[in-house]
């Protein structure tokens, strides 16, 4: 259990600035106009890693909140 707790603080610490980073980066550069490839290209790739990191965030925290309510109920 502990290792599994330690798991999910890492990827916890590891995954919670992509969705701020990725939101700054949308911030900043969504209303650019380009018809870029690359551009267009790297749109997509900010979008989905700050999609799959605030996923990780809410799944593992979840499961962390989750592991510590178990970790005090059982002692």
């Amino acid at each position: 259990m502990n290792t599994c707790l330690g798991f999910c603080a890492l990827v916890l610490m590891l995954s919670s600035p992509f969705p701020f980073w990725s939101l700054r980066w949308w911030e900043k550069n969504a209303k650019l106009p380009s018809d870029d490839e690359e551009f267009q290209s790297a749109r997509v790739v900010v979008r989905t890693a700050g999609t799959a990191a605030l996923a990780a965030f809410v799944t593992f925290g979840s499961l962390l909140c989750l592991i510590l309510i178990l970790k005090t109920r059982h002692g």
